[in-house]
Formats: structure tokens, C-alpha cells, sequence
């Protein structure tokens, strides 16, 4: 997990920037608004003009764990899309794009910790996953 004070390389942050990237198949914007910063400042950060705050390490610490979670799915890249823009009953019918985008992605962690964690409940097998 990243920390802001860990010393983690600038390249490994981006490195989080970029697998979300193609992972969900977002673009930069996406990913600055889950990162709830503006795409100007994701550009300098991209391109080393400027160092990642605190509390930007933080973000993408929490998108990288949620990267974790959401691979633990082993979803293919149409069923992860069709995932992301399901509503959702138990978080009150929103959809998982909705949430990244608002920048809830700890509460979007916590809601695929309890899929995988939970021994009694079966992950749901990609061809489970409507759109």
C-alpha cells in the first residue's frame, strides 16, 4: 500500500494511474475526477512537472487497493465494463462508475472486500454480471 510517506518513486504512482487506466478502460479525465483532482494536475504529475501531494499518495493508494479487489474478481474486461455500470442494490443503486467518478472509492473497496471475503457468499461468476 502507498503511503505519503512511504518514498515511493513517482513512477510507481503513475504506474497506479495507468493500470486504472486501462484496467477500467477509463481515460485521464476519469481517473482525475476519481482522484478528485483536475486533469491539468494529473498531466503534471503524468509528466514529472510536479510531485504527487500527500494527499494524492493517498488517493491512489486507495485506487490501487481497489484495483486489488476488483482483479481478485477475475472478471474479463467486457464483464469488469458491464460491472461498472450496473446499479447496485446494496449501495443504494448506484453504479460502481458513479462511485469512482464521485471519488467514493474506499466505500466501493469495502463493498468488494465483503464479495471476496465472505466465505458463505460465492463470487458472482462473470457470465452472472448484467448489464
Amino acid at each position: 500500500m502507498v503511503r505519503p510517506d512511504d518514498g515511493t518513486p513517482q513512477e510507481g504512482l503513475i504506474g497506479v494511474v495507468e493500470w486504472a487506466r486501462s484496467f477500467l478502460a477509463f481515460g485521464y479525465g476519469d481517473i482525475a475526477r476519481v482522484l478528485r483532482v483536475d486533469s491539468a494536475t494529473l498531466y503534471r504529475w503524468r509528466t514529472g512537472t510536479t510531485s504527487f501531494s500527500p494527499g494524492a499518495r493517498l488517493s491512489l493508494s486507495a485506487l490501487a487497493e481497489f484495483l486489488r479487489e476488483m482483479a481478485r474478481l477475475d472478471l474479463s474486461a467486457e464483464a469488469r465494463t458491464a460491472w461498472l455500470d450496473r446499479p447496485i442494490a446494496r449501495l443504494l443503486g448506484t453504479t460502481p462508475r458513479e462511485l469512482l467518478l464521485s471519488g467514493r472509492v474506499d466505500l466501493l473497496t469495502g463493498y468488494l472486500v465483503g464479495l471476496t471475503d465472505a466465505p458463505s457468499r460465492p463470487l458472482p461468476a462473470p457470465a452472472e454480471v448484467r448489464e
